[in-house]
Order: structure tokens, then C-alpha cells, then sequence
């Protein structure tokens, strides 16, 4: 019998060793299960190779100063421009500049007066430069070279990457707060190992949109779309050289040809930007801007000769073609304080063409001055009916304006006044005619006034009218540039 048990126990330790080995076993093939390789990627494949060049340092922001994409210079930096000296603090102000720089190109480049300065290369390490002529030559060898930074597509950091030792083993997650960041890990990284981005990630891709990737698939059908985006067409800026071109100043006043209502309290219109088109030879700068200062103008307080400056500028000598005006919509304030939000068909985009009445030619030792006149009783078109009970229920806005040269024109004024008891009387129209057609249009003010200015020479019909009052009209009167003409009128009531 106790034999019997011995072997009975024996025969037990045998089946337990046996039975851990089996589970052991099944645990470590377990550990050793392959890894996903549509989630992974190593360094050395094309997708590793694409993330690498996403996240290489973009050298072309600031090309405007150093001319050269595979180089970023280290802020701050001082440069002259314009025959001034100024400190470059940060990207926001290189912004300004590289927008200061394209209002007007003619007035020549900046360029960095003082040495040494500190530039980043595409792999994020460190060159110091000398002088003007090293940052040059830097330049010259850099954009001889194919650009290897991928710029339409950009992480959107935080991104978290998990990393595997050589058993294909996940060794550790770790997070991307750059590209920087990314660009080292890919880098140190041996060839063969694998790495895999931890899906859902955003992206920024070539239209500037934010889009989510949730594989690696999606990632290269990304690229593969966004491909002719990726070839890169970074602006390198060249100086014209010669003798700086001789300039001459325009400039712009804004005025308005009023809406005679007595509704409306106020106008507003969001303007913010006018330019002035270049002739054939200065093509490759298609529009000089004048005016960039968004500002909202109410046009009811610029009437009766009274202007707001909308900006100048100094151009080359030669001819211009027509003025673009950017508006951003506006609205229309009614006296009970109700509010009519206006839109403008495309004005925020293309912009509304303004020819001018004369050409637009700087000559040297002129200055220009042109007049916008924004004519809002052309603008706005009532919706329903002031005189119905229910009223007006807003305005379609399609704006009407003119622009003349001030130096070619005159203007008229006078006042209006009742023929009977010499009242003198608010809110009369106005009308200069030429041909049977109006030219422009004015209102009294509280005191029978009137003004209008920005009149080209001529010969022309004025004509008045007021509710209650027969219209008054007076023929043949002459504007001379330079020169106000006074013409007075007095009604006769019905």
C-alpha cells in the first residue's frame, strides 16, 4: 500500500510540471503574437520616410529675409526697411512686414543690418551667420537643392506614437508635442524598428482644412491625393536692382451721394481694403493696395462735401487701370432704431471695380488725389413699402460708385430756402444733370445748405425737389477745376 501511494503521488507532480510547461508555453506564445503591420511602420518604409519629411522644419515662412527654405532665422533680428531700422520680434510681426512688403514692392526689399544671426536648418540644428554675403551664398546652395520638407499636409500635435524593441514588443508610448519632437524620434529610431501612430489623429491637409486619419492607409491615400500640393512653390523674393523707381503719391478720400430717406438713421459700410490695378508692364504685381485698415464707415455723415481719407500710397510713374474696393457687408439703422443687416454679392472676395472717370496716370512731381463716391441712393433697393403697413422689411444692397481726380474737377454749393417766407428748407435733392441723366446728388442739411464736390468741368442742369414744393431747375451752369460754384434756389410750394 505505501508503495502504492508513492507512485500515485509521483504520477501527480509529473502531470503538474507537465501541465505548467503547456501553460507556460501558451502564455509566452501569447507575448509573442505578431504585431498589426497595417497599424505599424518602420523608418526606413516610404510611409516612415513621409512622416519624417511632414515634420522637417519649414524654412520658407521667412523667406523675405533670408531667401532660402531649408533655413528658419532664429528671432529677433534687426532689419532695415524703408530707410528705417526695426527689431523683428516674432512671427506675427514678420507677418506684418511680409504684408507691409506687398502693399508696395516698389520700395524694395528688407533686408537684416545687423550680423551675426542664428538660423535653424531643416533637421533642427543650429548655423551661425556671419555676414550678408554668407547668408547669400547659404541661400543660393540651399534652393539649388531639392525642397524635402512636405508642407501640405501638418500633424496636429499632441500625437501619441508607440515604439517596439527588436521582438516586436511594444516597448512604449510616447507623446509628440512637435515636429521637433517627431522629427528626432523617427530619426533615432533604428531601421528596422517598428513605430505606430495611435489613431484617430488630425491633420491639416493642402486646403487648410482639419481632417481625421484613423490608419495608416488613410494616411498614404492623404498624400497620394493632396501629391501635385506637395510640390512645393515657396516665394523666393528678388530684388528688381537698378535705381529705385521714381514715385509719386496717391491718395483717396471717401464721400457719399445720400439716400434720401427720412427712415434711416445710418449706412454702415465695413471697408477693408482698396487697391488700384498696375498697367500691362507691372503685370507680375497685379493690385498695389492703398487702404488696409478695416474700418466701418457711416455714409449718411459723409455727405455735403464732408470726406473720410481712405489711405495713400506712393506709386511708380506710369497708368492705372481702375480702383478695387473690398467690402465687408454693413447694415441699415432705421430711426426706431430697427436693424437691416446688408450683404454685398462677392464684395468680400472679388471685390467692386471701380473705373474712373479719368485715367488714373501718376506723373512725376503731381500728386493724386481721388474721390470714391459711394452713391447710396443707387445702392439700396427698399424691400417692401415705406407706405404700406407692413412697411420695409429690409434692403438689397448692390453698390454704385465713381471715382474721379480731383485736380480735373470743381465743385457747387449753395442753399435752399422757400420763395414766399425765405424758410430755408432740410432735406431738398439735390441733382446735377448731364445729358437728362444724374450725375450726382446732394441733400440739404438744417441749415437749407448744400455741397457737392468732386464734379468734373462742365457744363451741367441742376435740379431740386422737395415734397410740397414744385421741382426747381437751373440750366447751363458751369463747373471750372478748382473753382466752387455758388447756385442758390428758391421753391414755390404747390
Amino acid at each position: 500500500m505505501e508503495a502504492l501511494f508513492y507512485h500515485r503521488i509521483r504520477q501527480f507532480l509529473i502531470l503538474f510540471l507537465v501541465s505548467g510547461i503547456v501553460v507556460s508555453c501558451g502564455e509566452e506564445a501569447e507575448e509573442l503574437k505578431p504585431i498589426n503591420r497595417d497599424l505599424v511602420f518602420s523608418t526606413q518604409s516610404e510611409l516612415g520616410v513621409a512622416f519624417r519629411h511632414i515634420s522637417l522644419l519649414d524654412g520658407s515662412s521667412d523667406n523675405i529675409l533670408d531667401n532660402s527654405n531649408c533655413h528658419k532665422i532664429v528671432f529677433p533680428v534687426s532689419i532695415e526697411y524703408q530707410g528705417e531700422s526695426s527689431i523683428i520680434e516674432n512671427e506675427s510681426e514678420l507677418v506684418n512686414l511680409i504684408d507691409q512688403y506687398n502693399q508696395n514692392p516698389y520700395l524694395g526689399l528688407p533686408t537684416i543690418n545687423s550680423f551675426p544671426v542664428t538660423l535653424r536648418t531643416e533637421d533642427y540644428t543650429t548655423v551661425t551667420i556671419a555676414s550678408a554675403s554668407s547668408l547669400e551664398a547659404l541661400a543660393a546652395t540651399c534652393n539649388s537643392l531639392i525642397d524635402s520638407d512636405i508642407e501640405c499636409v501638418d500633424f496636429i500635435y499632441p500625437v501619441k506614437v508607440a515604439t517596439y524593441d527588436e521582438m516586436n514588443q511594444l516597448a512604449d508610448v510616447v507623446t509628440m508635442d512637435s515636429d521637433e519632437e517627431m522629427y528626432f524620434l523617427l530619426s533615432n529610431e533604428k531601421d528596422g524598428d517598428f513605430l505606430a501612430i495611435q489613431y484617430p489623429i488630425d491633420v491639416i491637409d493642402a486646403s487648410g482644412e482639419e481632417e481625421t486619419i484613423i490608419s495608416n492607409s488613410d494616411f498614404e491615400s492623404l498624400l497620394g491625393s493632396d501629391a501635385e500640393s506637395c510640390d512645393e512653390n515657396d516665394v523666393l523674393y528678388e530684388d528688381a536692382g537698378g535705381p529705385t523707381p521714381t514715385l509719386q503719391t496717391l491718395s483717396l478720400q471717401l464721400t457719399d451721394a445720400p439716400f434720401p430717406f427720412g427712415l434711416i438713421s445710418e449706412v454702415n459700410i465695413n471697408i477693408t481694403r482698396v487697391e488700384v490695378k498696375t498697367g500691362e508692364e507691372n503685370d507680375s504685381i497685379p493690385f498695389i493696395t492703398i487702404y488696409d485698415t478695416p474700418t466701418t464707415f457711416n455714409m449718411l455723415d459723409l455727405t455735403n462735401g464732408t470726406t473720410a481719407p481712405l489711405g495713400s500710397t506712393d506709386l511708380p510713374l506710369g497708368s492705372y487701370e481702375f480702383f478695387r474696393i473690398i467690402v465687408d457687408d454693413g447694415n441699415v439703422v432705421m430711426e426706431d432704431g430697427e436693424i437691416f443687416e446688408l450683404k454685398v454679392p462677392s464684395g468680400s472676395q472679388t471685390g467692386i471695380k471701380i473705373e474712373a472717370e479719368q485715367n488714373i496716370e501718376v506723373q512725376g512731381g503731381v500728386d493724386l488725389q481721388f474721390l470714391l463716391d459711394f452713391d447710396v441712393s443707387k445702392s439700396l433697393v427698399v424691400r417692401g413699402n415705406p407706405d404700406s403697413p407692413n412697411g420695409i422689411n429690409g434692403f438689397n444692397f448692390k453698390p454704385v460708385l465713381r471715382a474721379v481726380n480731383l485736380a480735373n474737377t470743381g465743385s457747387i454749393a449753395g442753399v435752399v430756402s422757400d420763395i414766399s417766407t425765405t424758410e430755408l428748407l432740410a432735406n431738398a435733392t439735390v441733382s446735377i444733370l448731364a445729358a437728362d441723366t444724374v450725375y450726382t446728388t446732394s441733400l440739404t442739411n438744417n441749415m437749407g445748405e448744400y455741397r457737392i464736390i468732386g464734379v468734373t468741368e462742365g457744363t451741367y442742369d441742376v435740379q431740386v425737389d422737395l415734397d410740397g414744393y414744385l421741382p426747381a431747375l437751373q440750366e447751363g451752369v458751369n463747373i471750372s477745376v478748382g473753382a466752387e460754384t455758388s447756385q442758390d434756389f428758391q421753391l414755390t410750394e404747390e
